[in-house]
């Protein structure tokens, strides 16, 4: 049995439709418009979508967008009249999963949505999976299932079993010290100590106490001998976070340690041999520094030795329905709340957004909305009054680019959701083609349009 949503405005098709599929043992939903339609989907629940093309408020891919939005693995076959396959067709190379032509027989549809049931059946497995295999990774904190995160992880996990110095990059928010954290935990070394060191806060005269200890009297106030950053972290892992704003004279110390494995105490003559893995991370360009005289060369090639990119949020926008409801859950805990989700249009909303503090302004975005929320859905009207605001010189909205950042949006979907695919099937080329409802032939082009041959 299969819940059906069915988007159409016109009765008599609508309960057409309702009377053959609940004869046969399915659940149908109906919605006369795309607004409805969305809310609907939005509240989840539903194993497919039959949607028309031709409705009173919206084009049906408009609502097909907005729909990937809610859900990027949303299955929908759409219903369409004469003069209006070619927009079907079109719809279906951005990701739908059939179309029926009207009038169709009760035989062709109970068919269509057979093949669109087995296909969701499949997606929840492999998503099941995949969630699975999340769960024995030492990543579990970073979630998404992009492209562009994949690709992340995949850095992370083939560093972690080693002792390469890793060099973390992206914007502030992106979730660097989590990865630290994570290639610590998935390390030989993950019995022994983490230790995280903001940059940024650690220049002036008490920064060599804190890094490299001291002995006793060896200045006003070292009343005890102290053990240093390095010497705790002993048989671990030390992250530096912005290393980029590390001071010039520590830059030198740091390179030395890192030569030498050895550190010297202020106030003593004789070196103590670390053991310990460094990481670190910046937000900054560390080649351009380099060539402004800002961050030593020689220590920028210790440090690179595997550099990994986080991706920021705006280049992910898929991901986020996930974080979203990732989010709720974890609010729910910490605030004794109990919120289902978010409605479509605060989630379109979102994936709209451009996100410039990243996966930490969502965090502040959903958190405010949790504490406001008075429904079972996170709605716009809960957002604070200053928050998802354009820039100020952003100017009036470009439809075209809207339309274009969709197109880039579901063609990130498309790619993950045959990589996925592929990767379930083990790069069987006919039961990918099957499991995703395509022809081999269609397949092969999508890879080479993706680049996953």
């Amino acid at each position: 049995m299969a819940r059906v949503l069915v988007i159409d405005d016109d009765p008599g098709v609508s309960q057409a439709i309702s009377l053959c599929l609940t004869k046969h043992g399915h659940a149908v939903n109906i919605a006369g418009t795309g607004d409805d339609g969305v809310r609907a989907f939005a509240a989840g629940g539903f194993d497919l979508v039959l949607l028309d093309l031709q409705l009173p408020d919206l084009d049906g891919i408009q609502v097909f967008e907005r729909l990937r939005m809610v859900d990027s693995g949303a299955i929908v076959v759409f219903l369409t009249a004469h003069g209006t396959v070619e927009s079907a067709v079109t719809a279906m190379k951005a990701g739908a999963f059939d179309y029926l032509r009207k009038p169709f027989d009760n035989d062709n549809l109970l068919f269509t949505i057979a093949r669109a049931a087995e296909r969701r059946r499949l997606a929840e497995r492999v998503q099941t999976l995949e969630q699975e295999v999340e769960g024995r990774t030492s990543f579990p904190d970073i979630i998404g299932r992009s492209e562009a995160i994949r690709s992340a992880l995949r850095l992370l996990a083939k560093a972690a079993g080693t002792p390469v110095t890793v060099l973390l990059l992206g914007e502030s928010g992106t979730g660097k010290e989590l990865a630290a954290r994570g290639l610590h935990r998935e390390s030989p070394r993950s019995k022994g100590p983490f230790l995280a060191v903001n940059c940024g806060a650690i220049a002036g005269t008490l920064a060599d106490s804190l890094l490299f200890g001291h002995e006793r009297g060896a200045f006003t106030g070292a009343h005890t001998r102290h053990a240093g950053h390095f010497e705790s972290a002993h048989g671990g892992t030390i992250f530096f976070d912005e290393v980029g704003e590390l001071p010039p004279e520590l830059q030198a110390k740091l390179l030395r340690v890192l030569q030498e494995r050895t550190v010297l105490r202020i106030g003593s003559s004789q070196p103590i041999s670390v053991d310990v893995r460094i990481v670190a991370a910046t937000n900054r360009d560390l080649e351009v520094n380099v060539k402004e005289g800002r961050f030593r060369q020689d220590l920028f090639y210790r440090l690179n030795q595997f550099p990994i990119r986080m991706p920021a949020l705006r280049e992910r926008p898929e991901d986020i329905p996930l974080l979203v409801r990732r989010l709720v859950a974890k609010f729910n805990a910490d605030l004794g709340r109990q919120v289902e989700g978010a409605s479509a249009e605060l989630l379109e909303r979102l994936v709209r957004h451009d996100w410039p503090g990243n996966v930490r302004e969502l965090e502040n975005v959903i958190r405010w909305a949790m504490m406001m929320a008075s429904g079972p859905n996170l709605t716009e009207a809960d957002l604070h009054p200053e928050a998802l605001r354009p820039p100020a010189d952003a100017g009036t909205t470009d439809l075209k680019g809207i339309d274009e950042a969709l197109k880039v949006r579901a063609e990130r979907a498309e790619r993950a959701a045959i990589q996925a695919a592929l990767e379930a099937h083990g790069g069987n080329r006919d039961r990918t083609a099957g499991h995703l409802g395509i022809t081999r032939k269609t397949l092969y082009n999508k890879m080479k349009k993706y680049d996953l041959l």
